[in-house]
C-alpha cells in the first residue's frame, strides 16, 4: 500500500494512490512517444513520485523534472507521491490525463511542512492584582522548549512549562496569552488556577498506529474514539436498529475494497439505526473515510427512513466501488415514503476522490438543517435525486465535477409543493415532466417555486415538455401554479442541457391549469422543439396550405376546452426569450370571452418567432363571430 498526507480545505485527508500499468512505446517507429514532468515548489527533503505506479523519480530540489520512461500516444498518465519527505506533506495537481500529441509539462507538486510548534491564542480576562496561571503537558520529542506571550509579544525568561501572569497594572483589564511549544508532535493541553484553558494543535493528529477492526453486525449503540485512532473495516458490516454508532472527531475510518456502511432501520416499525460523525471542527474536530488500501472502499448506504446518517465536519475520500449500482455513490440513502424521508444530514462535509456520483437520494432527501457540502472530483454527477428531494439541497460548493448538474433520476415529476433553492442547475434528462398533484399525494392547488438564480437543464429522446397543471378539470385533474421570480442580475433561467445547445433542443413549458403562476425575470432559450403532446386550440392565423400554424413555442398557456384558466396580463413580465424557434413565444392555449389579455409587454424577444410572438386564444363561439368572419390572428406580432 502507498498513501500519502494532504492537506485538503484546511485538514489532513489521507490519499492512496492507485497501482495502475503505464502505458507502452510498443513496436513500430512510427508510433510517437511522450514524455511527462512538471515542476515541485516549497520541497524541503528527499520526495520520491511515481507514474502510473512504478518509474520511481527521487527528487531533493525545487526544480522542473521529468519521469525516465516515455508513453506512447495515447497512453495514460498518473502521477503519485511514493514516499512524502520528511516532516513534509506534498499534494499532486494536474497529476493524471492521456498523453495526446506533445510532452506534458504542466504537472505540478506543492510541499507544505508540517507545523514542528504548536501556537494557540488564549484570551484571558484578568482584574488589576489578579495573576493566572498555566501548566503545559506537551507530548512530543524532547527536549521541548516553551516561549510565552501577552498579546503577542515576547515575554521574557518565560521557557517554561508553566507560566504565571504578573498582576496587572491600573487601566490592564484584558490580556491575551499564547504559548509556542517547539518540537512538539501532539496535542498541548493547559490548565489555569483560575481558569481552564485547551490549547490544541492546528489540524487532527495523523493516525496514532493503534487500529480498532470491526468485523460484525452492530445491534448496540457504541462509541468509535477519535484522537488519531484508526477504524479498520475489512469487509462490509451493518448497524441495526436500534444501535447507533457515534464516531468521535479525528477518527480515521479506513474500510477495504468495495466495503459499505449499510445503516438499518426497522422497515416495519420506528425503530431508528444510527451512524453519526460526531465532527466539530473543520482543522481539528474531522472525521475521516478513507480507502484501507489501493482500491477504493464502497459506500455509505441508508436502507430505508429509519436509517439516519448525520455527518459533521467530516471528509470522505475514495468511496463509490459499488460495481455501477446507484451510480457508484460514494453516499446512497433510500426512503420509504410518497414525499422523500429527510435522512441524511450534512454539516461541513467534504466529499472527494470518488469512483461515481457523490450522493444518491432514492425516495430520501437531506435533512433541513443540512449545509456546507462540498463534492468535487466527482467523474459523474456531484448529485443524483429525485425531483420531490431537489428542494433539500444543501448549500455548498458543486464545482469541479465531470458534470456540474443535480441529475434528476427515478421520477422526474413534482406531485406536492416544492421550493427549489440556488443551489447548482437541476438537469432533467426525460421527455416530459409533469407538475400536478396526482398520485401519490392528490394534491390540490399545489405550487413549483423557483428562487432567483435556480437554473432548470431539459434534454430528451424527444424535446422534453413540462406540464404544469391537469387538463379538463376531471376528477384527478388538479391546479398548479409555478412562481419563477428571478432578479435582473440573477433571473430564472430555463434552457436545454446539451453541452452545444442549439435552438429547438427542447419544447418548453405548459401552463396548463396554473391560476397563481407569476414569471418575472426569466429567461426561455433553446426551446421551441416539436412535442406531440401539446393538442390543444387556439385562434391563430392560417398558414398558406390554409391550415392553422402549430402548436410550436417556448411557453403555453391555457388547456384550450374551459374556463378553468385564464392568465392574468402580468403572467409573466421582465423575461427574455432568446435562441428559441416555433411558430409563437407565448402560444394562447385558453378559451375566455373575448380576445387576450396580450402576455408580451414588458418581455424581450431576441429570437423571432415564425408567425408572431402570440396568437389569439379560443373566443367562446369559435375562431368566427359569423360564418363569413374568420377572427384568427395575432395578439401581439
Amino acid at each position: 500500500m502507498r498513501s500519502n498526507w494532504t492537506l485538503f480545505g484546511g485538514f489532513v485527508v489521507l490519499a492512496v494512490s492507485a497501482c495502475g500499468g503505464g502505458g507502452s512505446s510498443g513496436g513500430s517507429s512510427a508510433a510517437p512517444t511522450y514524455t511527462v514532468g512538471g515542476t515541485v515548489a516549497n520541497l524541503g527533503g528527499t520526495l520520491v513520485l511515481q507514474n502510473n505506479g512504478g518509474n520511481d523519480l527521487s527528487l531533493t530540489t525545487n526544480s522542473a523534472f521529468t519521469f525516465t520512461t516515455a508513453l506512447v500516444a495515447g497512453s495514460a498518465y498518473s502521477v503519485t507521491v511514493k514516499t512524502q519527505p520528511p516532516a513534509q506533506v506534498c499534494a499532486v495537481s494536474n497529476g493524471s490525463g492521456t498523453l495526446v500529441s506533445s510532452n506534458v509539462t504542466n504537472v505540478a507538486v506543492s510541499c507544505v511542512t508540517m507545523p514542528a510548534i504548536t501556537t494557540q491564542s488564549v484570551g484571558v480576562t484578568v482584574t488589576v492584582g489578579q495573576t493566572a496561571t498555566f501548566s503545559i503537558v506537551a507530548s512530543g520529542t524532547a527536549p521541548l522548549s516553551y516561549q510565552w506571550k501577552r498579546d503577542g509579544a515576547n515575554i521574557a525568561n518565560a521557557n517554561a512549562a508553566s507560566y504565571t501572569t504578573p498582576a496587572t497594572v491600573a487601566g490592564d483589564t484584558a490580556a491575551h496569552f499564547s504559548v509556542v511549544v517547539s518540537n512538539s508532535a501532539g496535542a498541548v493541553t493547559s490548565s489555569a488556577a483560575l481558569l481552564t484553558v485547551n490549547l490544541v494543535s492546528t489540524h487532527c493528529p495523523l493516525p496514532s498506529g493503534t487500529v480498532v477492526t470491526h468485523t460484525s453486525q452492530i445491534a448496540a449503540s457504541e462509541t468509535w474514539l477519535g484522537n488519531g485512532i484508526e477504524h479498520r473495516i475489512p469487509a462490509s458490516i451493518s448497524i441495526v436498529a436500534p444501535a447507533t454508532v457515534t464516531i468521535q472527531k479525528c477518527a480515521y475510518v479506513e474500510l477495504g475494497a468495495g466495503v459499505e456502511i449499510t445503516v438499518m432501520g426497522d422497515p416495519f416499525g420506528t425503530g431508528t439505526a444510527k451512524l453519526v460523525a460526531a465532527g466539530d471542527d473543520a482543522n481539528t474536530g474531522v472525521v475521516y473515510f478513507v480507502n484501507a488500501d489501493t482500491q477504493r472502499w464502497g459506500q455509505l448506504l441508508g436502507y430505508n427512513k429509519n436509517s439516519i446518517i448525520e455527518l459533521n465536519y467530516t471528509s470522505l475520500s475514495g468511496g463509490g466501488n459499488v460495481g455501477g449500482a446507484q451510480r457508484n455513490a460514494t453516499i446512497s440513502m433510500t426512503g420509504q415514503s410518497n414525499l422523500p424521508d429527510a435522512v441524511l444530514k450534512t454539516n461541513v462535509v467534504q466529499i472527494s476522490n470518488m469512483e461515481g456520483a457523490g450522493i444518491y437520494l432514492s425516495d430520501a432527501a437531506f435533512t433541513s438543517d443540512s449545509q456546507a457540502l462540498t463534492i468535487s472530483g466527482s467523474p459523474d454527477y456531484p448529485l443524483a435525486l429525485r425531483a420531490m428531494a431537489l428542494g433539500s439541497i444543501p448549500t455548498g460548493d458543486y464545482t469541479g465535477n465531470a458534470h456540474s448538474d443535480a441529475l434528476v433520476v427515478e421520477n422526474v415529476n413534482i406531485f406536492d409543493n416544492l421550493t427549489i433553492h440556488k443551489r447548482l442547475p437541476i438537469y432533467f434528462n426525460t421527455n416530459g415532466v409533469s407538475v400536478v398533484g396526482l398520485a401519490p399525494t392528490f394534491v390540490p392547488n399545489l405550487t413549483l417555486t423557483l428562487d432567483a438564480g435556480v437554473v432548470l437543464k431539459f434534454e430528451g429522446a424527444a424535446p422534453t415538455l413540462v406540464l404544469v397543471g391537469g387538463q379538463g378539470q376531471g376528477l384527478n385533474d388538479f391546479n398548479a401554479a409555478l412562481v419563477a421570480k428571478g432578479t435582473s442580475a440573477d433571473p430564472v433561467i430555463f434552457t436545454s442541457a446539451k453541452a452545444s445547445p442549439t435552438p429547438g433542443d427542447w419544447a418548453g413549458i405548459w401552463l396548463v391549469t396554473s391560476n397563481g403562476s407569476q414569471l418575472d425575470h426569466v429567461i426561455f432559450e433553446y426551446a421551441g422543439g416539436t412535442s406531440s403532446s401539446v393538442g390543444a386550440l387556439n385562434c391563430g392565423p392560417l398558414g398558406a396550405m390554409n391550415q392553422q400554424a402549430a402548436n410550436i413555442a417556448p411557453l403555453f398557456v391555457g388547456d384550450g376546452t374551459d374556463l378553468a384558466y385564464v392568465p392574468p396580463s402580468n403572467l409573466i413580465t421582465n423575461s427574455t426569450f432568446r435562441n428559441n424557434i416555433g411558430n409563437y413565444a407565448i402560444d394562447s392555449l385558453w378559451q375566455a370571452a373575448s380576445f387576450g389579455p396580450v402576455l408580451t409587454n414588458t418581455n424581450t424577444f431576441s429570437s423571432t418567432p415564425a408567425v408572431c410572438k402570440q396568437p389569439r386564444n379560443l373566443d367562446m363561439h369559435g375562431c368566427f363571430a359569423t360564418v363569413a368572419n374568420d377572427l384568427r390572428g395575432c395578439l401581439a406580432q
